[in-house]
C-alpha cells in the first residue's frame, strides 16, 4: 500500500480456528476455542545458523523449516480448537493397536506420515502428472510437430494450471473457507502494522487481504521461474531419451529426479525475489512481478470477521519487538524510577526473560508481589483458589507449594484469616518474607517438602495448592518465558500427576471436618485428578477458569468423605 511507513520481518500462516505468526526471535499461535476464548502461546526461535541467512541458500532451508513448524502447530490447532472433537466416532481396533504400539509417540508418528503422504502428492501433481501429460500429446503430435524444444514451457503452464486447479477447488470447500478468511486475517494485520496503525479490530479491517510477501505468490512465482528456468537448461527427457537411448518413461523418471535435485536452487532464487517485492513494493518492476501472486490471493485469501481479526492480533503482539510493544511504556517507566538502562532492559526482554522477572513485581488479586528468579509468576487462573476459599470463610488456611505467597497472602488480606505457608525452596522463602511484609501481613512460614511433611501441623480449615503440574512432554515445549522460572514449581513428572498422586492421602488427616481442600490442575487433568482425590474419599467438584478450562478441583471434608 502507498501509505506503508516501515519494513517487518514478521509473517504467518493460517492454521485450524487460529493463526501462527513468526518474527525475528519470537513466534506466536493464536487459537479461537470451542468457548469462544483465544488460547495463546508464544515460544522464542532458536537463533539462525549461517544456512538460514546466506543469501539463495537460506531460501531452502527456511522454507522446509517454516514448512516443518508450520504442519506441527497446524495438528496442535486443531487439537486446541476442538476440530478434531466434532466427530468422535467409536475407537477402532486398529487404532487402539497404534496406540499401544506406539504410545505417546503416536502423533509424531502421524505427522511423519502425513508429511510423506503430502510430497508424494505434490510430486505426483507437480512432477509426474506434467511430464505424463506432456509425454501424451507430444506423443501423439510426433508427426505433425516436434514439442522437445517447448517441453520445459508445456510442462511449466501446466503445472500452472494445476496449481490454480487446486487452488479453486479448494476455495469451493466449507472447512478452508474459515481457514482463509484467517489467512485474509494475518495478511490485513501486518499490513496494518506496517502502516503504523494501532492494531485494534477496527483499525485492522481497513487494510487490504492481499499481500506480496505470502506463500501463495511464493509458489506461483516459483513455478513461472522454474519455466525460464529449466527452459534456459539444454537438457529434458526428450533430450535424454535421444542421448542415453532409452524409452521416454525411464528418460522422464531421470528429468524429474534431476528437477528435484535443482529444487532447491529455484527455491532460493524465488525466495530472493520474493524478498525484494515485499521490500520495494512501490517498484514498478516489483509490483509486476507481484501482481500475479496478489491475484491468486483472491483464492486464498477471504474478508475475515472481527473474531478472527481478535485471534490475528493475539498472535501478532507477542512477536512484535518489546520496544513496538506496551511493555515500552512500562519498562520506561521502570528505567526512569530505577534509574537504569532502558536498552539493557529491552534486550533482557527480546532474550526471553519475563517482563515481571524484569520489574522485579507483579499484581495478584489487586496486590502486589514480588518476583523474580527463583519464584513461579502468580497467574490470573490461580485467582480461582482466592475466589473459592473466600466463600468458605477459613480461620485457618495451609497455603502448600507457597512459592511467592501470592494465594495465601491475598487470602489473608481479604478475609484475616491465619496462613501457613508450606515451601521447599530457599529462594521462593525470602520472596515469600518480602511479599508478607509488603502486604503487612503475618505469615507462618515452614520450609518442609509437602509430599514428605516432617513438621508437626494442626488441623486447619482449608488447604490450598498451586503443585507443579506439567508434563514432561510439555516441559519440552516450554514458552521462552516460561524456561525462566523454576523447574521444581513446574515438574510435575512424566504424566503431571505426581503430587496428585499423593497430596490429598499425605494431607487428608490435616483438615478439618467440613474443611475446604482445593487444588489447581493443568490442561486435561482435572478428570484425572478428580478421580484421584474420589479415591482418598473425597467428594470433588470443578470449577473452569476465565478461558473456559477446568482449572480448579475442591471438596469439603465430610460431604460423602469416605
Amino acid at each position: 500500500m502507498s501509505e506503508k511507513e516501515k519494513q517487518t520481518k514478521i509473517g504467518g500462516q493460517a492454521l485450524f480456528d487460529g493463526i501462527m505468526m513468526r518474527g525475528e526471535k519470537k513466534a506466536a499461535m493464536a487459537v479461537r476455542k470451542k468457548d469462544g476464548s483465544i488460547y495463546v502461546e508464544e515460544w522464542k526461535l532458536p537463533k539462525k545458523r549461517w544456512y538460514q541467512k546466506a543469501l539463495f541458500v537460506r531460501g531452502f532451508f527456511n522454507f522446509v523449516l517454516q514448512m516443518r513448524d508450520g504442519y506441527k502447530y497446524m495438528m496442535k490447532s486443531a487439537e486446541i480448537s476442538g476440530y478434531l472433537d466434532e466427530e468422535e466416532e467409536p475407537t477402532s481396533k486398529f487404532e487402539k493397536w497404534l496406540t499401544e504400539k506406539f504410545g505417546d509417540k503416536l502423533t509424531l508418528a502421524v505427522m511423519v506420515i502425513g508429511i510423506i503422504l503430502g510430497i508424494a502428492l505434490t510430486l505426483l501433481l507437480f512432477m509426474f502428472v506434467p511430464t505424463f501429460i506432456y509425454t501424451g500429446i507430444a506423443h501423439l503430435m510426433a508427426e505433425s510437430v516436434d514439442l522437445s524444444p517447448w517441453q520445459s514451457v508445456c510442462e511449466g503452464l501446466l503445472r500452472m494450471l494445476i496449481f490454480l486447479v487446486y487452488l479453486f477447488l479448494t476455495s469451493l470447500m466449507k472447512d478452508l473457507h474459515k481457514t482463509y478468511q484467517y489467512h485474509g486475517a494475518e495478511h490485513k494485520t501486518i499490513y496494518a502494522n506496517e502502516s503504523g496503525a494501532e492494531l485494534t479490530v477496527e483499525n485492522v479491517k481497513k487494510y487490504q487481504r492481499f499481500h506480496p510477501r505470502c506463500g501463495t505468490s511464493f509458489i506461483f512465482l516459483m513455478l513461472a521461474i522454474s519455466i525460464v528456468f529449466y527452459t534456459l537448461l539444454p537438457v529434458n527427457s526428450s533430450v535424454l531419451s535421444e542421448a542415453l537411448n532409452i524409452n521416454s518413461m525411464a528418460a522422464g523418471a531421470i528429468w524429474t529426479v534431476i528437477r528435484l535435485a535443482l529444487l532447491p536452487v529455484l527455491v532460493g532464487i524465488s525466495y530472493e525475489i520474493l524478498k525484494l517485492a515485499g521490500r520495494y513494493d512501490r517498484n514498478i518492476l516489483m509490483r509486476i512481478v507481484s501482481a500475479p501472486g496478489l491475484g491468486i490471493q483472491r483464492l486464498t485469501t477471504k474478508e475475515p470477521d472481527d473474531g478472527q481479526l481478535e485471534v490475528a492480533i493475539a498472535a501478532f503482539l507477542p512477536v512484535l519487538p518489546a520496544n513496538e510493544r506496551n511493555e515500552l511504556r512500562w519498562l520506561s517507566e521502570f528505567a526512569e524510577k530505577n534509574n537504569q538502562d532502558l536498552n539493557a532492559l529491552l534486550k533482557r526482554r527480546e532474550d526471553g526473560e519475563p517482563l515481571q522477572y524484569i520489574l522485579g513485581e507483579w499484581e495478584f488479586y489487586g496486590y502486589n508481589f514480588k518476583v523474580g528468579k527463583g519464584v513461579l509468576i502468580p497467574r490470573p487462573e490461580t485467582e480461582f483458589l482466592i475466589d473459592l476459599a473466600k466463600k468458605h470463610k477459613p480461620k485457618t488456611i495451609y497455603d502448600l507449594c507457597a512459592g511467592s505467597g501470592c494465594v495465601g497472602i491475598a487470602l489473608a488480606k481479604e478475609t484475616g484469616c491465619e496462613v501457613i505457608a508450606v515451601e521447599i525452596s530457599d529462594e521462593a522463602i525470602e520472596y515469600l518474607k518480602h511479599n508478607a511484609e509488603l502486604n503487612n501481613v503475618s505469615v507462618k512460614i515452614i520450609k518442609d517438602d509437602v509430599l514428605k511433611p516432617e513438621f508437626g501441623f494442626e488441623k486447619a480449615d482449608c488447604i490450598l495448592v498451586n503443585p507443579p503440574y506439567l508434563t514432561k512432554a510439555e516441559m519440552g515445549e516450554l514458552q521462552a518465558e516460561v524456561t525462566h522460572e523454576p523447574e521444581i514449581a513446574l515438574f510435575g513428572g512424566e504424566d503431571g500427576l505426581d503430587f496428585y498422586r499423593e497430596i490429598f492421602r499425605l494431607w487428608d488427616g490435616k483438615l478439618k471436618q467440613g474443611g475446604l481442600f482445593a487444588v489447581e490442575v493443568g490442561h486435561k487433568q482435572a478428570g484425572a485428578v478428580a478421580e484421584l482425590m474420589r479415591e482418598s474419599g473425597f467428594n470433588p467438584q470443578i470449577i473452569k477458569d476465565y478461558s473456559g478450562t477446568d482449572r480448579i478441583i475442591y471438596a469439603i471434608k465430610g460431604e460423602n468423605h469416605a
